[in-house]
């Protein structure tokens, strides 16, 4: 079975790739020239990712201070924001958005205007969350306790939340969908 699901996966894979490429191919050029430009950001993002995880592991092996490590890695959400705001970007700038497997995300291949929305929603959605850790890792850093107290009060609230929905959608599924 995880073969199968596989197998379709990588289809779809290079289904969404295929789509994109006929779509570009109805594009003005300045759209295909800014399609190569922003994968190469998108591969230069990927690589400041690469390199922020090994000085993370760096960091840690090495046994600094011990908040440094843990802000260390609570800053790793703000490098993968860059990654993500960037996809973001280009899907808008494109206008031209791929199917995404995540909850909420296009289960199609989206163009036009849903696209350009879609992809500045993801950019500006990834910048705040971005934001907030790399908030979060400063005032692990710097021991601003004014600061660490309210952003703990944010997280501890939406670990409770998503709990609370967890609980309640697993009661649902095998309480009201077994029937």
């Amino acid at each position: 079975m995880k073969t199968e699901s596989m197998t379709q996966e990588a289809g779809a894979g290079s289904e969404a790739k295929d789509q994109l490429a006929r779509y570009l191919e109805q594009q003005p050029q300045s759209k295909r020239t800014f399609d190569k430009v922003m994968k190469v950001l998108e591969l230069g993002g990927l690589g400041l990712v690469a390199g922020y995880v090994a000085w993370a592991i760096y960091v840690s092996i090495n046994w600094s201070v011990q908040r440094e490590i843990a802000a260390v890695w609570l800053a790793c959400p703000v490098i993968l924001a860059v990654l993500l705001a960037l996809f973001g970007i280009h899907a808008a700038g494109l206008g031209a958005f791929p199917p995404v497997i995540v909850p909420g995300g296009p289960k199609e291949f989206v163009t036009g205007s849903k696209a350009v929305g879609t992809g500045l929603g993801l950019a500006v959605t990834i910048l705040i969350v971005g934001a907030f850790w790399g908030a979060f890792a400063y005032g692990l850093w710097t021991e601003n306790w004014a600061m660490l107290i309210p952003l703990v009060a944010v997280v501890t609230a939406v670990v409770g939340v998503g709990v609370i929905i967890a609980i309640i959608s697993d009661l649902y599924r095998r309480f009201f969908r077994s029937r």
